[in-house]
């Protein structure tokens, strides 16, 4: 949401077993003064499942938060985490 050329960047990253639209609230509340992206985990929201359970790791969540900053083409982003809550 907001201005796909604004380099002011909010990454929005759900807990463990929630999906992006949880952050739909707040990404309408915020598109007028920044770019609000709402990522799915993958195998969460409208994420593919990964082909190998094995990818289901850290270290591969943070490849692709890398690829996704490095495609918006900005020089910082600031971040949004929740986290699942039993």
């Amino acid at each position: 949401m907001g201005d796909p050329t604004s380099d002011e960047v909010l990454i929005c990253v759900h807990g463990l077993t929630r999906r992006g639209r949880d952050f739909d609230y707040l990404a309408t509340a915020m598109q007028d003064r920044r770019r609000v992206i709402c990522v799915d985990l993958p195998g969460r929201g409208a994420s593919d499942w990964l082909p190998v359970a094995a990818d289901y790791q850290p270290g591969v969540y943070i490849q692709d938060m890398a690829a996704l900053i490095a495609r918006l083409n900005v020089k910082q982003v600031d971040w949004l985490v929740s986290r699942s809550v039993g």
